[in-house]
């Protein structure tokens, strides 16, 4: 008897469910995604932050360092080693200038933003001393002066946007390619072996458990 099974345009039926896949082309996939997440993260709070009053909120601690900041690191996890095997977004395509722009963009997340590696954040303790009228020489008190890059350039944001946006169009042509692959694979197992595999529940995230393995 012929297995009925085929596709069907994506609309949602009443009586659906989904299934997980586990094969080569959906783990690809799944980094893909996670790639896309950090890079669509990091556009969003770079234009978050172009959108702000850059250049008159000097506050120490604003809010909108923090949206830099976070594009930088975002940007970094997706270009650093780890336990997502998919191939990282190609730089081949990057202009020399868009190129130039990168490594500066991952040497800020590595040396500074992620670790004090580097002269962007410098600390040096001071005294405060003041020579008298009367030609005595006194110390007022002591202090920290700290010095720090705490605000990027609206150029600078834009064009960081710009690159993320790059990479994101280069991952969205490879994981088209990929969904229509893994469409052809569950539709050569036939429908009694998709209808087989697992049910997808949603994962429940223990925040404890910070140090087990990304799966």
């Amino acid at each position: 008897m012929d297995d009925p099974f085929k596709p069907l345009p994506r609309h949602s039926h009443p009586n659906e469910f989904r299934v997980v896949i586990s094969s080569d082309s959906a783990r690809e996939l799944n980094d893909i995604s996670s790639y896309e997440r950090d890079l669509r993260l990091a556009a969003g709070y770079l234009r978050h932050y172009m959108g702000s009053d850059i250049e008159g909120d000097h506050d120490f601690g604003s809010p909108i360092d923090a949206m830099w900041t976070a594009a930088f690191v975002l940007y970094g996890r997706v270009f650093a080693t780890g336990v997502r095997r998919a191939q990282k977004p190609g730089l081949d395509r990057l202009t020399a200038d868009e190129r130039e722009l990168h490594d500066y963009l991952v040497d800020v997340r590595n040396k500074y933003v992620a670790h004090s590696a580097n002269g962007f954040e410098q600390s040096q303790t001071v005294a405060f001393l003041v020579e008298l009228e009367n030609g005595e020489r006194a110390m007022t008190g002591t202090a920290v002066e700290q010095t720090a890059l705490s605000r990027i350039s609206r150029a600078s944001a834009e064009r960081f946007a710009d690159l993320c946006d790059l990479h994101l169009r280069g991952l969205g042509e490879r994981a088209r390619e990929l969904t229509r692959t893994i469409t052809d694979e569950l539709l050569q197992m036939g429908g009694e072996k998709v209808f087989a595999l697992p049910r997808y529940t949603m994962p429940n995230i223990d925040q404890n458990a910070v140090k087990e393995r990304r799966k």
